[in-house]
């Protein structure tokens, strides 16, 4: 079992508009409620790429015997910054502070390529955890851009902070009476996500229910019982049995606990039509961080409930 002692203390929260922060700073609020006195650092980070000059460019007056020099390139993103990004920052800031969050919430502007910037803040700085709101793009657009959007690369990055994705619905949503859904395999990523959500949810007074999945791939059946090992029956429930008692001793309630355990082809279906059956709000699984060319012609499981549940908040917990 992962022990990772830091987590969900040090939030770093990545804005680029005010529209699509408002789940992440639902999200956000609801969690501060929870957790409360455990969390130490909570950062708002703006990453500019360059492109503010380009996008104002027909109200900077440009004649052919002007020259944009460094000087002036500085003032102008300082201007930008000051007149444009600030403000929309603070008006971030009162929509966490309005969503209960009562921690102070640093400002960060940095320039830089979003991923690249978020990923090497996250770990140089200790964040625990990632918040943000997922760019919504079709399995087509993302194969056609490879990698086009933050959310994209951030997945296929050396992170050890636990990456919270926001669903459609996140503004809307009361986390702290939510249903939650916790996928186990057995592995140290999927115990370090049952961690995590344990520390989370033992705090949550109101949760409706919490849906523990096991799911027993058919294909490996038959392989396991050849081998003489115990059988695959007895391993998901003796899983979920233990990830059951955890929960219980973190203080969720065990008639809030619902155990599943599954057979199928595919596991991120199997989740999907539990996801969809049970009215799940959050999602919480492990994260392998498979290399983008992997996961382009392979898949994962993690990858598909993303694009397979656009409306449900997602929590992607890596071990250390």
């Amino acid at each position: 079992m992962s022990s990772k002692k830091d987590m969900l203390t040090r939030f770093l929260l990545p804005f680029d508009n005010l529209e699509s922060f408002k789940g992440t700073a639902a999200l956000m609020g609801s969690m501060a409620k929870v957790l409360e006195d455990r969390l130490e650092k909570l950062t708002l980070l703006r990453v500019m790429e360059g492109s503010y000059i380009a996008q104002h460019m027909e109200n900077i007056d440009v004649r052919v015997e002007h020259v944009l020099t460094g000087d002036l390139l500085r003032k102008l993103r300082k201007e930008h910054i000051s007149n444009t990004i600030e403000p929309e920052m603070e008006k971030a800031r009162s929509l966490l502070t309005n969503s209960g969050v009562v921690t102070p919430v640093d400002i960060v502007i940095q320039d830089g390529t979003p991923a690249d910037v978020i990923a090497d803040t996250a770990n140089e700085q200790n964040y625990s955890t990632i918040i943000m709101q997922r760019r919504e793009l079709t399995t087509v657009e993302e194969m056609f851009m490879f990698m086009g959007s933050v959310t994209y690369r951030l997945l296929h990055r050396d992170l050890h902070a636990t990456i919270y994705l926001t669903g459609t619905d996140a503004e809307s949503r009361d986390y702290n009476s939510a249903n939650i859904l916790i996928a186990l395999d057995g592995s140290e990523h999927a115990n370090a996500a049952l961690e995590e959500a344990a520390v989370l949810l033992g705090e949550c007074s109101t949760l409706k229910q919490v849906v523990l999945v096991s799911v027993t791939d058919v294909a490996s059946y038959r392989e396991v019982l050849d081998g003489g090992e115990a059988t695959p029956e007895k391993e998901s429930l003796a899983l979920l049995d233990d990830a059951a008692s955890m929960l219980e001793k973190s203080g969720v309630p065990g008639d809030k606990i619902v155990k599943v355990a599954r057979y199928g082809n595919h596991a991120a279906s199997v989740i999907e039509e539990e996801v969809t059956n049970r009215k799940i709000d959050t999602v919480f699984m492990g994260r392998r961080g498979r290399s983008a060319i992997a996961e382009l012609f392979i898949g994962s499981v993690s990858k598909k409930i993303i694009d397979g549940c656009p409306a449900q908040t997602i929590a992607l917990v890596t071990a250390d």
